[in-house]
């Protein structure tokens, strides 16, 4: 799997999701434009290798990764031998898959808190559902949307809206104690994403 180019985005302090998340890592696999976008504490090496993990998938051997030469980077694609060159410092032209990248999880996300209603505190939540709509929604050139190219079929789930009100069946006994008697059998809730399985 050719993956990346792959970059970050560092927010400040003011800026820090509600599990206090204050980096993006944003990387986009070349060959099925396949987004991926993972919210973290630090911008570390642990953190990073992870993340390169999880955009890979199991069992997968990523052949290449380009990235602005960041040392969490470095760090992460040297630890899971990944062969990997970087950008020249200060030239972001030199990274512009991985700019314009950050660019459009940035924008998405934007849009997505904006339509949901929900505060920027949100905003973990919303890179990961933006770039799964991304990943399913967008069509490329090839006919295909990433996500097609990438698994070879469709998505089968149902695409929400971040935000959108949802009736879910509680399983646990003290959610079904939540249950008005004289109402149906689901409970009220609001959607906030989808949880991938690498």
């Amino acid at each position: 799997m050719p993956l990346p180019p792959a970059d970050h985005k560092i927010l400040n302090e003011d800026d820090a999701s509600r599990e206090g998340d204050k980096n993006v890592g944003v990387i986009v696999d070349r060959w099925s434009s396949f987004l991926g976008a993972f919210p973290d504490r630090s911008k570390h090496t642990n953190p990073t290798k992870m993340a390169l993990e999880r955009m890979a998938g199991p069992n997968v051997k990523v052949k290449h990764c380009y990235h602005d030469g960041s040392g969490e980077l470095t760090k992460a694609c040297e630890a899971l031998e990944i062969p990997h060159d970087q950008s020249r410092p200060y030239r972001s032209e030199t990274n512009a898959i991985a700019e314009r990248a950050v660019r459009r999880v940035k924008e998405g996300t934007s849009c997505a808190l904006v339509q949901s209603g929900l505060s920027d505190e949100w905003w973990a939540w919303a890179v990961d559902c933006f770039c799964l709509h991304r990943n399913v929604v967008d069509v490329l050139v090839c006919g295909k949307t990433p996500w097609e190219k990438r698994f070879k079929g469709k998505f089968d789930g149902p695409i929400i809206a971040l935000g959108a009100e949802v009736r879910w069946k509680p399983s646990s006994e003290k959610d079904k104690k939540k249950i008005h008697q004289f109402s149906g059998k689901m409970l009220p809730g609001i959607f906030l994403g989808y949880v991938q399985q690498s």
